[in-house]
């Protein structure tokens, strides 16, 4: 599966003017609200019939509403393609298997002895140790849903300011921050959250 780094921060740049409309706008179909049904499709977001049409993620994106009404009106079964799946609505996404980072990463499973994660966008090899670490930061955060329902993108690369800008975020508690971890948004103490910068330089893959 192609990483998405590039295109979701280009859509976190380009489409912030237009995030509190459409995440208020409350049809489901609309990029900016992308169902968690559709957010684990390949392409993410992308309703099937449009997918093999060969839209990207990138495309579908950059579809305003007079252009998404068209296309369904053209194509009214894409409309039912984009409704979420109901064992996902209102779930957290995440956390991410090996098997899941592998797949979204389009990367080899970690060695033996060796687990994966994903800090911001970046995958790191884990070792015993350095999960205990990792699993410790997270039972230190607080896991934060999207304010508008949006399934988060793992392989993203976003600052805080995007991630709250795209996922309707309250401003962070002071002393605390934002970060993506194994596909959850966490409310990370600001002590530990120079602990996970540590692993990220240090076992960054």
């Amino acid at each position: 599966m192609k990483h998405f780094l590039k295109i979701v921060t280009l859509a976190a740049v380009t489409l912030y003017p237009l995030t509190a409309e459409a995440q208020g706008n409350g049809r489901n179909g609309n990029p900016l609200n992308c169902p968690p049904g559709l957010a684990k499709k390949n392409p993410p977001c992308v309703p099937p019939g449009l997918a093999r049409q060969g839209v990207t993620t990138q495309d579908y994106l950059g579809y305003d509403d007079d252009e998404w009404e068209e296309i369904t009106q053209e194509n009214p079964e894409l409309a039912q393609d984009a409704a979420p799946d109901d064992d996902d609505d209102n779930h957290l996404t995440g956390p991410l298997t090996d098997a899941e980072i592998a797949e979204v990463f389009d990367i080899a499973l970690p060695e033996s002895g060796k687990t994966y994660g994903v800090i911001d966008g970046r995958v790191v090899a884990l070792s015993q140790g350095d999960a205990l670490i990792f699993d410790q930061v997270k039972q230190l955060s607080t896991p934060i849903r999207p304010g508008n329902g949006m399934a988060i993108v793992p392989d993203a690369t976003l600052n805080e300011s995007q991630l709250i800008a795209i996922y309707d975020l309250p401003a962070p508690d002071s002393g605390t921050t934002y970060a993506v971890i194994d596909g959850v948004i966490y409310a990370i103490p600001d002590a530990t959250y120079g602990l996970l910068q540590i692993i990220l330089v240090a076992t960054a893959i």
